[in-house]
């Protein structure tokens, strides 16, 4: 996969993830929806200031649009579906491990 395939698949998973439709996304980048729809077919390639506006859009940091992590959207609503079953105490077990998890990928 290129970076141009990288960035359309993560931009649309992310969106809707997010729930939020093309046309939504256009709107608050003051853009139009085909032009989302073209980004994330791979057709044309944003700015370096669309990128930061989309990530803050999505709640993401704008590296994560290029980042080849191999997770699809339904990884991860099978992963809510799952969390939304546990209860209090394994939820909190799970947020720690998530937590440690991310600390050691860091160092």
């Amino acid at each position: 996969m290129n970076i141009k395939q990288i960035f359309s698949s993560n931009l649309k998973n992310f969106r809707k993830q997010n729930k939020i439709t093309q046309e939504e996304l256009g709107e608050k980048l003051g853009l139009h929806p085909k032009y989302i729809s073209e980004l994330e077919r791979g057709l044309k390639q944003p700015r370096f200031d669309v990128i930061e506006k989309i990530a803050d859009i999505l709640h993401i940091k704008p590296e994560m649009l290029f980042q080849n992590e191999n997770i699809s959207y339904n990884d991860f609503e099978k992963i809510k579906i799952l969390l939304e079953t546990l209860d209090d105490t394994q939820f909190k077990t799970v947020y720690e491990m998530i937590k440690l998890l991310k600390n050691n990928k860091s160092n």
